[in-house]
């Protein structure tokens, strides 16, 4: 008899990607809405392009993978995360005019190659790695992400490895985030107030 329907799992970052059709890359980031609290892509690393991924379209997940419900080709035509142009800028030359004034006399172009983010407006994106800090003090890094299987509302951040209580799954609720940031999230609690957080299952789309 099968058991109750979850109701939520994990978003892991810097995992496999896999399509119907095959391996098709690794999980960068994810990319939220900091108002509504929704997981809304996941950008997926793949032959060099970084593609922006809906969330609708994860089937399944594990600690270490994410199995997409696409092939490779449909994969490809998404839109891409990041973009790649030159820019055009000037360095100016100077002349030794005296002995205190150097004046410009050329400016030379150069082309620098840049990449661009494609955030959608109004959202952030989080990738595995990113600093989380008590009200006093570093507490670890986000490891990946509990999400409503319904909502797509992210419901916990979840620390593991090279946090400060070991290898327990420490899950942060949402509510207890004060701030984010592009490289940091700050927590209303204290570190004694985390550490005395229940341990959490963590379920994957698979478990």
């Amino acid at each position: 008899m099968a058991g109750p329907k979850k109701k939520t799992f994990n978003i892991p970052v810097n995992a496999d990607v896999h399509c119907s059709d095959g391996r098709s890359g690794t999980s960068i980031m994810v990319v939220i809405n900091p108002v509504s609290q929704k997981v809304t892509y996941v950008v997926v690393e793949y032959r060099s392009s970084r593609y922006l991924v809906p969330r609708q379209t994860i089937a399944a997940t594990a600690p270490e993978c994410i199995i997409l419900d696409c092939t490779k080709s449909e994969l490809v035509q998404m839109e891409l995360f990041s973009d790649f142009r030159y820019v055009n800028f000037e360095v100016p030359q100077f002349s030794f005019h005296d002995e205190y004034v150097f004046e410009p006399y050329v400016h030379l172009e150069s082309e620098v190659l840049i990449e661009e983010e494609k955030i959608p407006p109004g959202e952030l994106a989080i990738s595995r790695g990113n600093e989380v800090s008590a009200s006093d003090g570093r507490i670890g890094t986000v490891d990946e992400f509990i999400v409503d299987r319904g909502t797509g509302d992210i419901t916990h951040l979840v620390l593991r490895e090279g946090h400060l209580w070991g290898k327990r799954d420490i899950a942060i609720p949402l509510r207890e985030i004060k701030k984010t940031g592009a490289n940091e999230i700050l927590l209303k609690l204290s570190r004694k107030e985390v550490a005395k957080l229940p341990s959490m299952r963590v379920f994957r789309l698979w478990d």
